[in-house]
């Protein structure tokens, strides 16, 4: 419940409020009105104050006024003050008891013209929040009419404002994770400049791209927090361990046609990756006739029966028929030795040679010296 505080005419003048006499109400076209000097302050950890300034829509002429200061619960009155002179009887009033504060305006004319009236300062508890009535009642203003006639400007009134006072509001302006990604801290502001921080509640972790052999994986952090002001934030990185390549075996080899092969790989983690080695010599199996690859090994050049294209130890006709048979692409498989004129490369001279040859022609099968 409010406390209410009386503010009083000073006893002269209600003295010649008796011996001069009120003149009576004036009609005026004045309203007033109680102006916060913010509508609306957060709340602070320390004692603050409040300050609210009675006014008029227009100047007027006053010497004294009578009022009722509303105070809420805990609340305290540091100061009441008006604009230039005004007297205040301080034996008269006290803040801790509440007993009247009595207030005279003094002008050489005995009235002052203002349009503030009076200015009061609230003491408001560490803590405190809400929205609170805050004004006077039973507002009375006298003015000094021809140096002695004593004129009430307003019936009783009542005028009041609301001020508010709330919890800070926090806007987000950053956020900062720790070097393990464990903690996220919030760093918050309030319009009022009050600055605030909040440690995030829970964190969680989520593998979201799998390593290959050459790239790392990465990870995504999730941080919540309880503060409403402070949004769910998350954090990638780039921090699981790349797989490396698994070669393993040769998958196959290529026969270079130049007495080496090459072993060609196939990473077991990706199918796409892959790899071939330098070009080696060939190397025969224990028959001594196959290498790895798939090449015949050649027989030395006395053991090569030049023109013998079916590897059968003969020069027959079917030798030089299986020539022509390989040139023409067809399904057949010829031995090295089916080069009868021994220059490197099997060609329809070859089988022509082994027809003379067969024919009894004056010709030699092999290099020619």
């Amino acid at each position: 419940m409010n406390k209410i505080k009386k503010l009083g005419i000073v006893l002269v003048a209600l003295a010649m409020c008796v011996m001069l006499g009120v003149t009576g109400w004036a009609a005026n076209s004045v309203s007033y009105s109680v102006v916060p000097e913010q509508a609306t302050v957060c709340v602070s950890e320390d004692m603050q104050r409040v300050t609210v300034t009675l006014k008029a829509s227009e100047e007027i002429a006053i010497t004294s006024m009578y009022l009722e200061v509303i105070i809420p619960d805990g609340w305290s009155i540091n100061t009441v003050m008006g604009s230039e002179t005004v007297l205040i009887d301080e034996n008269n009033y006290n803040t801790d008891t509440g007993k009247d504060l009595i207030v005279w305006y003094e002008s050489e004319a005995g009235n002052k013209t203002t349009t503030d009236l009076l200015t009061i300062i609230y003491d408001v508890p560490a803590g405190v929040t809400g929205s609170f009535n805050l004004g006077v009642t039973d507002l009375e203003l006298a003015t000094m009419k021809d140096g002695y006639n004593l004129e009430v400007l307003t019936e009783k009134t009542e005028v009041t404002e609301m001020v508010t006072i709330k919890d800070h509001e926090y806007t987000a302006t950053g956020y900062t994770w720790n070097a393990d990604n464990t903690e996220c801290t919030a760093s918050g502001k309030c319009a009022c400049g009050k600055t605030a921080t909040a440690k995030s509640t829970g964190v969680t972790s989520e593998q979201t791209k799998d390593p290959t052999c050459e790239d790392k994986g990465e990870t995504t952090y999730t941080a919540t927090f309880t503060e409403a002001w402070a949004e769910t934030q998350t954090e990638t990185e780039a921090n699981v361990a790349a797989l490396d390549h698994a070669w393993g075996e040769p998958s196959n080899y290529t026969d270079n046609g130049d007495g080496t092969h090459t072993a060609n790989y196939v990473c077991g983690n990706d199918k796409n990756h892959t790899k071939s080695d330098a070009p080696v010599e060939h190397t025969y199996n224990q028959e001594g006739d196959k290498c790895v690859c798939g090449a015949e090994k050649p027989a030395a050049d006395d053991e090569i029966i030049y023109g013998d294209a079916d590897g059968d130890g003969d020069i027959t006709i079917k030798d030089a028929a299986l020539i022509q048979q390989y040139l023409g692409d067809y399904d057949v498989t010829i031995k090295d030795s089916a080069d009868a004129d021994g220059d490197g490369d099997i060609t329809i001279k070859d089988a022509a040679l082994i027809q003379q040859y067969l024919g009894d022609y004056d010709v030699t099968l092999g290099p020619k010296d």
